[in-house]
């Protein structure tokens, strides 16, 4: 297949995709907690995905072969209402060209009273507690087919289960990534979560396309639009200052096409972040909001096995 072909075959989906976005009805799909950014540098640059990071195969799993090393991604999120998420990722280096990853997420919710009616007296009783999880398991696939084009294919199962219910689904998702040789500009898109309905409910299905680059000494800056099914398309947009190749601080933006409904609260579109490098290891945080439902922080260890490829090419641009 040429590489002409092989672009099409990702645009594709992409196009169909953004021209029906608009009938969907919002809220009505399963597996929400897909659609979460699970790692800190990405969710502090405005989750905004497009980066040659292995965070970042979450989303687009075609940047899997310019990382140039095999990477260990763990993530924790203090979500709203005390609800916690966790991410956990392995991206492998096959060869120049070829890497896979594997990542599991969960998101645990607290046990709540269980309250339940009798009908012979039209009164309600609470008897017992009930718990609640989603759970998602990933394989992923990036193969870089000329000197600036790589796509990315990802097969997702995920569960919900709520008390003594389960469901379980599988989809796909699909991406492309772009990086000219000897340039400061990238650029991915794709789409994700594609696949059949459950019980009658849609997947998380969504498209995204952006771009990203050095816009000057120290600064990377990343811009991209997002959206799902059934939910706001997003213009996003995020910043990273570099400080001596050890300490990173990052901002972003989330521009909705429409009102969130999530209250008045005035930094609802701002994400902030910042990383810090030592021996290789990368530690990150980000602080995301949610307007009236509150905020949220994220951390995020990434240890690499190996010599930071891309990092120490985007240093040297940066000097």
């Amino acid at each position: 297949m040429s590489i002409v072909r092989r672009i099409t075959f990702l645009i594709m989906p992409l196009y169909f995709l953004v021209t029906s976005v608009a009938a969907s009805s919002p809220g009505t799909s399963i597996f929400s907690f897909l659609k979460i950014c699970p790692a800190a540098l990405n969710a502090g640059m405005g989750e905004t995905y497009v980066t040659a990071a292995a965070p970042s195969a979450w989303e687009n799993p075609a940047v899997l072969p310019w990382v140039g090393h095999p990477e260990l991604t763990v993530s924790r999120i203090m979500y709203l209402s005390d609800i916690s998420y966790s991410f956990l990722q392995y991206a492998h280096q096959i060869d120049m060209n070829t890497s896979i990853a594997g990542s599991l997420s969960y998101l645990g919710v607290p046990a709540m009273d269980r309250t339940v009616s009798d009908g012979s007296i039209a009164q309600y009783a609470e008897q017992g507690t009930f718990s609640s999880y989603d759970a998602a398991f990933s394989l992923s696939f990036g193969k870089r087919i000329s000197r600036a084009f790589s796509y990315g294919v990802t097969v997702r199962g995920a569960q919900e289960s709520i008390d003594s219910s389960s469901t379980a689904g599988a989809m796909l998702s699909l991406g492309g990534f772009y990086r000219p040789p000897r340039s400061d500009w990238q650029a991915g898109f794709g789409v994700t979560n594609i696949g059949p309905t459950v019980q009658g409910f849609d997947l998380p299905t969504g498209f995204f396309a952006g771009v990203a680059g050095v816009i000057c000494a120290h600064v990377f800056w990343s811009s991209e639009v997002i959206g799902y099914m059934d939910q706001i398309v997003d213009l996003r947009t995020g910043v990273e200052y570099e400080i001596n190749h050890t300490l990173f601080w990052r901002a972003g933006y989330k521009y909705p096409l429409k009102d969130y409904g999530l209250g008045e609260f005035p930094n609802i579109n701002l994400t902030a972040g910042a990383g810090f490098q030592l021996n290789g290891m990368v530690l990150d945080y980000a602080w995301v909001p949610y307007g009236d439902m509150g905020n949220t922080h994220r951390l995020t260890l990434s240890v690499p096995f190996g010599p930071d490829v891309i990092h120490k090419r985007i240093s040297e641009k940066r000097r």
